[in-house]
């Protein structure tokens, strides 16, 4: 994908890659899944203090939207509050639309706009980081991550003040300009943190090799006996401080199971 992603065009792939991996006799398999990547370098980037500070305390961060979205104490967020603000929060990360919005929750888009202006209440700083992405990508023709990756958005330049369509149409591109710093930077995260996983590993010398990455999931196979060596090595690799986002450390759930869980 243009964000330096893997992608695959079968939708459900996820599901048959996870049927048919299986470790042989004794040997594990290892999952490292990034926390909530996306939406922590989200908060990173925008310097959004109150969701940093959320992160930072191990808060259900979805509850924690939720809670400032609605005007309540996150100790009374019911289950369909907390998705509400889930979906709010990716919707942040996916350049959500109104529209879009509205339909996966089943609400009017008077009631999706309304969300959307109560989130950017609470956490103004994400507006202003969607803002900048879209000048720079208007200015530049181009939009680039905190790694320097760039993609080339040059459709700006194809629609003129003329043009019927010209908002629509540039609030699509401005949607991906963001939406490319946020997913962009986290696939070089994982990137990264996958070759030094590798290296280390081969370093070591220890019986344990990776099989495939899987969104902001990596996992592996090791024998018993190295299984939680790898384990541990794996999470210090991946959650080394990112020097470009501030020396943010992005924590990583780490899983031994007998099949990939």
């Amino acid at each position: 994908a243009v964000t330096g992603r893997l992608k695959s065009g079968i939708h459900n792939m996820p599901h048959v890659v996870r049927s048919i991996i299986a470790p042989k006799e004794g040997r594990k398999i290892i999952s490292a899944d990034y926390e909530q990547l996306e939406l922590r370098i989200l908060a990173v980037l925008a310097r959004e203090e109150s969701m940093l500070q959320a992160f930072s305390r191990g808060l259900d961060i979805h509850a924690f939207t939720a809670s400032q979205v609605f005007g309540i104490p996150m100790g009374k967020v019911d289950k369909v509050q907390r998705a509400r603000g889930k979906t709010v929060n990716f919707g942040q990360v996916y350049g959500q639309q109104e529209q879009s919005l509205a339909e996966q929750l089943h609400i009017t888009e008077d009631e999706s706009q309304e969300l959307q202006n109560k989130f950017f209440e609470r956490f103004p700083r994400i507006a202003i980081f969607n803002d900048d992405c879209h000048q720079m990508a208007r200015s530049k023709g181009h939009i680039e991550n905190a790694f320097g990756r760039r993609r080339r958005l040059s459709a700006y330049a194809l629609y003129r003040d003329t043009d019927n369509d010209k908002e629509f149409r540039l609030g699509g591109l401005d949607r991906q300009a963001a939406n490319f710093c946020i997913q962009s930077a986290g696939a070089d995260i994982f990137s990264f943190g996958m070759r030094r996983v590798h290296d280390r590993l081969r370093a070591l010398k220890l019986d344990a090799s990776l099989i495939l990455p899987h969104h902001d999931a990596l996992v592996l196979e090791a024998s018993e006996g190295d299984s939680k060596e790898a384990s541990r090595i794996v999470k210090e690799e991946m959650e080394k401080p990112v020097s470009e986002l501030d020396g943010t450390v992005f924590p990583a759930e780490i899983r031994i199971a007998g099949c990939w869980e």
